[in-house]
């Protein structure tokens, strides 16, 4: 009996011996991989692959790993926090509201992210963004990312383009109304020039032949030069507003367009054709 009981002690010694030596060695592979982790986030980091990096560090920031390595690790993840960018990403629908409809996925991921107006922390770099309609509409959005840039709001545009009809509609209209200015404008110069060469001419008449000034008559061909170019010019802006107004399509009846506060308009109705201009002079 007694025999008996001493081989069972030293069984159970040897069982316990076995225990501790694998607890030893299991805490001895914990340390390594400890230190393993610590090695990698580095790695990672300098790559610029923070988000692995983050994930790395807070592995081995953990109570299982020993003092040293567990504070160099804290320390360093404070450290890849604050270096993560992010990113808020936001859809606008057909009418230009704020939407959560669209699914969201990054770099072409199987992962959706939810547009719930939470930041998404990204590695530094280019990143390609895909907002997406369940019946197929997609916004792709490509970025760049710097260190430390947090909150940059990307936008999912869905509103509806103008179609090109209507912008070839303003552009001709456009045209036409820049014709018009040019044409009104070099008229003005016209008038004023003949008018101008005319008074010269008629005091040269009145003082033929013993006219004080004789430069008086350069003065008015030159005048009449100015008129007669300003009245070409104004021919041809004529006909190329009225060319311009030609081509536009129906209904595209009005432009505006504004220079340093002002603001001019071009009305048209079946009975009426005018210019306004409003704002500061």
């Amino acid at each position: 009996m007694r025999a008996l009981t001493e081989t069972r002690r030293c069984a159970l010694t040897a069982q316990l011996l076995l225990l501790a030596l694998a607890t030893r060695a299991s805490a001895a592979d914990r340390v390594q991989e400890c230190i393993g982790e610590h090695v990698e986030a580095q790695l990672l980091r300098n790559q610029g692959r923070l988000v692995q990096a983050r994930a790395r560090l807070a592995d081995c920031a953990t109570l299982a790993c020993p003092a040293l390595v567990r504070n160099e690790c804290a320390a360093l993840e404070r450290e890849v926090e604050d270096a993560l960018p992010s990113v808020i990403p936001v859809a606008l629908d057909a009418h230009g509201q704020p939407t959560t409809e669209p699914t969201l996925s990054i770099d072409g991921s199987s992962e959706l992210v939810p547009l719930d107006g939470r930041p998404v922390t990204l590695d530094p770099g280019q990143h390609q963004l895909r907002f997406q309609y369940a019946d197929g509409r997609v916004r792709d959005v490509t970025i760049v990312l710097v260190e430390a840039e947090q909150g940059q709001r990307v936008l999912g545009d869905f509103r509806e383009k103008q179609n090109d009809a209507a912008s070839d509609g303003r552009g001709w209209t456009n045209v036409a109304f820049v014709s018009a200015g040019v044409a009104a404008f070099a008229l003005g110069g016209f008038t004023y020039f003949a008018l101008s060469g005319r008074a010269l001419q008629s005091e040269l008449e009145r003082c033929a032949p013993s006219c004080d000034n004789p430069s008086d008559a350069d003065r008015m061909r030159s005048r009449y030069l100015v008129a007669d170019i300003s009245l070409g010019i104004a021919l041809v802006a004529l006909g190329v507003g009225a060319y311009a107004w030609a081509q536009r399509p129906e209904g595209a009846t009005s432009v505006q367009s504004g220079t340093r506060g002002v603001r001019w308009e071009l009305d048209a109705t079946p009975r009426r054709l005018g210019v306004w201009a409003t704002g500061e002079f």
